[in-house]
């Protein structure tokens, strides 16, 4: 019996497992500041996704301020342009498998830094509001780049 529920209570943790980030900088400079970006779309991605890393810059006092045609990652009218894959899958609902978001230099297109999150194997049906924000976050902070505090950017 006690094994029993020690599997149980095991299964149950590891259902709780939110998956894994992961943080990968390049030998690119980053831009000294990020307060506006430009989205850059990937086939299939998914509108509500956008809307999602769209909020979650906001929440870090970055703009978006409009969208490049596919593939364009050079461009004078933002500091950074972004682009991001998201992967669904379907178990009784779909839920957001993983994620994979870019951020590039808009000044010279190069690639700056790309944060990835990924589900568990015991996943949480998860729809990729909180994900895409903590991401974003991380990707950030590890840039060290200056962006507008929350509250400035809220007036």
């Amino acid at each position: 019996m006690k094994k029993v529920f020690s599997l149980l209570v095991a299964l149950s943790l590891l259902a709780g497992c939110g998956g894994s980030y992961s943080v990968t900088r390049t030998g690119q400079t980053a831009p000294e500041q990020i307060r506006t970006v430009l989205m850059t779309p990937r086939d299939g991605n998914s509108p509500e996704v956008t809307e999602y890393v769209s909020d979650a810059l906001a929440a870090q006092g970055v703009t978006v301020t409009g969208q490049l045609p596919t593939g364009v990652f050079k461009t004078d009218k933002a500091d950074a342009v972004v682009s991001y894959l998201d992967v669904w899958r379907w178990d009784i609902s779909t839920y957001l498998q993983s994620i994979s978001i870019s951020l590039y230099d808009a000044k010279t297109g190069n690639l700056v830094i790309t944060g990835r999150w990924r589900d568990s194997f015991f996943h949480t049906w998860n729809r990729g509001e909180g994900v895409s924000k903590e991401l974003i976050a991380k990707m950030l902070a590890e840039l060290g780049a200056s962006t507008v505090p929350v509250k400035e950017a809220a007036r």
